[in-house]
């Protein structure tokens, strides 16, 4: 079954709460998961320690912060935002432009 075995793990901040010997049990195990995880947190230390690849999400854009070098050099990377775009029931959408501060 998949739900013994997964092949990703999706924490959302999975240190909240713990103590200091929970956090460690908890960075043992995912350093020892065979498969892929997906974290969301804001516990520096821990998700430095774990983390290959961290990505910045804030103010409405995504930003690669330490991407393995076999990826290259991200910085020469353009992102343009949609003007429309198709969801999951086929429709066409508008997408919302952020404001510009001048």
């Amino acid at each position: 079954s998949v739900w013994n075995n997964p092949h990703v793990l999706i924490l959302d901040e999975p240190t909240n709460y713990l103590d200091r010997d929970s956090l460690g049990a908890l960075a043992g195990a995912i350093k020892d998961f065979k498969g892929g995880v997906l974290m969301v947190s804001h516990h520096l230390e821990f998700t430095e320690a774990l983390c290959t690849e961290t990505w910045l999400v804030e103010g409405g854009r995504v930003q690669p912060l330490n991407q393995p070098s076999e990826y290259g050099d991200s910085a020469g990377l353009e992102w343009t935002q949609l003007e429309e775009m198709v969801d999951a029931g086929g429709n066409t959408v508008k997408v919302k432009q952020n404001k510009v501060e001048l």
